[in-house]
């Protein structure tokens, strides 16, 4: 397991050092710009396809026949893209909230609220990664992605019409976050960084079944 992590590692400096620019200028961005929700979003949406194009670099390459002869395990495999995409999301998760506490250096926020940045913009990657990895592994890179952009398209559609909803016309993604801490206690977001955890973890045994009957 630790030889296909320090694979993708190096495949994902290699082959997506692009990505990782793009967001964290996106990032830097949106701590000019008061918190822009697609500045914020939109780094998260291109982390989350780090292990699509991972996989897609393996398909070219022939690398899923080559690593058949190898002593791994289909599960681990596929483990390695989950893992991978569980390290980017705290990555990503982290730098979204020292890009905001830069953003809210004028207007100051509570401790709890750097917490719902964080399990928010989380729960927005582990759900991206979830939902695309079982489509990739069952219909290849090509048919997988788009499914994936549908979905995608569905999915930040509604948080940004609910966050232009709720920001009453201000166009800060902060605000949409806060919205959620206000609420008592904050479960809403405990209960959904739970949810999304559970179909991440149901994402991953359906990948690894959907992979150990793949022919290669």
């Amino acid at each position: 397991m630790k030889g296909l992590l320090l694979k993708d590692f190096y495949m994902m400096m290699k082959y997506c050092r692009s990505a990782i620019i793009v967001s964290v200028i996106f990032l830097i961005l949106s701590a000019l710009t008061g918190g822009n929700l697609f500045m914020i979003i939109y780094p998260v949406l291109i982390c989350s396809m780090i292990p699509m194009n991972l996989i897609s670099y393996e398909e070219q390459s022939g690398w899923e026949k080559y690593c058949a002869a190898l002593p791994y395990s289909k599960a681990e495999i596929v483990s390695s893209k989950y893992i991978i995409g569980l390290v980017i999301t705290g990555i990503i998760s982290l730098c979204t909230v020292i890009a905001q506490t830069t953003q809210s250096a004028q207007e100051p926020m509570e401790l709890q609220d750097y917490g719902v940045t964080f399990l928010v913009i989380a729960m927005v990657c582990l759900l991206g990664t979830g939902i695309l990895l079982p489509p990739l592994y069952k219909f290849g890179v090509a048919k997988g992605r788009l499914i994936f952009v549908v979905i995608i398209c569905i999915l930040f559609g509604g948080v940004g019409f609910f966050s232009a909803y709720f920001s009453q016309g201000e166009d800060t993604a902060i605000n949409f976050f806060l919205l959620l801490a206000r609420i008592p206690g904050g479960w809403i977001v405990l209960a959904g960084i739970v949810f999304v955890l559970v179909l991440y973890a149901l994402s991953w045994w359906i990948s690894i079944l959907i992979y150990r009957r793949r022919e290669l």
